[in-house]
């Protein structure tokens, strides 16, 4: 970044006393990533009031709008980091002024059975929005990249320069996917602010982020719709099916009424196949377009299917 001075009026140097309480990250683990901003302009973040409370974290990981959604990627097997050299001028009297810091990098490498192209093609998705990520490390102690009236913010990373590659598996490799990019020009490594593992509600190692769906619809009726609900994994032609799914985990709309459908019924078979049945009340006329998606903790609600009513 840029050299930024700050008003410094009463002193001149930093104050350089030390403490018995000065923590440093442990070996990087796991990246979660946030919009920046959510659709509304609210800056987004993680309350320090409230790390400690498991249902807050949770429903961080679950909200239902992408915006504001803390998303965890798979354990990493490594996070590199590397910061570029300064940039500097030399003068003829061959003294030198520092003119612009190195940018860091990030190479996050995920291999095993997390590393699947499904998931490498989810994570290239993120390739146009504006997010920032928190670093966990190996001890489950999380750091942003900021501390502003107790809100805990993200590390900004520049979306353009993100990198998404996946390798298959080879005699003496394993399939990984590796992501390659660049925090933002104003990130500096010494602004890390940690808290440590003993006081967040959760175990950010174990956590699961929210698992990307396929929801097709077929068979549309004025008193119903049947639903297929898998997730992104498993083969092409047999997708892992969403099983065990109830009538109030399904949110229907009438798109052209832009009313609630309340689901009464989901009659599953075979597995991941459900027959929905609108309450009565609720009935879509002839030409009417219903959108279905799932709403359940660990499940993408972002994913929908839409069907015209005959």
């Amino acid at each position: 970044m840029a050299t930024c001075c700050k008003s410094n009026v009463n002193k001149i140097l930093g104050n350089t006393g030390t403490s018995n309480k000065m923590p440093a990250p442990g070996i990087a683990k796991r990246v979660f990533r946030i919009p920046l901003y959510t659709n509304t302009g609210v800056r987004n973040g993680i309350d320090l009031a409230q790390i400690e409370d498991a249902v807050y974290m949770n429903g961080l990981i679950n909200q239902a709008d992408p915006s504001a959604r803390l998303s965890p990627l798979p354990k990493s097997v490594t996070i590199l980091r590397e910061q570029a050299d300064d940039l500097s001028e030399t003068f003829a009297d061959q003294s030198t002024a520092n003119t612009f810091d190195g940018i860091l990098s990030v190479v996050n490498t995920i291999a095993g059975i997390n590393a699947s192209p499904a998931m490498a093609r989810e994570i290239e998705n993120d390739e146009c929005a504006v997010y920032g990520e928190y670093i966990v490390d190996v001890c489950g102690s999380i750091s942003g990249g900021s501390v502003e009236n107790n809100i805990l913010y993200p590390l900004a990373v520049n979306s353009d320069s993100l990198s998404v590659r996946y390798m298959t598996n080879e005699y003496e490799a394993k399939q990984k996917i590796m992501l390659s990019y660049q925090y933002d020009t104003l990130v500096k490594d010494n602004q890390l602010y940690t808290v440590n593992a003993e006081d967040i509600g959760i175990d950010l190692l174990e956590i699961q982020g929210l698992k990307a769906l396929n929801v097709t619809l077929s068979s549309p009726l004025t008193t119903g719709v049947s639903a297929n609900v898998t997730t992104i994994f498993g083969y092409a032609n047999d997708l892992e099916p969403v099983t065990g799914l109830l009538p109030g985990e399904f949110v229907a709309t009438n798109l052209d009424d832009n009313t609630s459908i309340t689901i009464t019924g989901a009659a599953e078979s075979p597995d991941g196949f459900y027959v929905l049945t609108y309450d009565v009340a609720d009935q879509p006329s002839s030409g009417q377009e219903v959108e279905v998606y799932v709403s359940k903790a660990t499940l993408s609600p972002d994913d929908r299917g839409t069907a015209e009513t005959p």
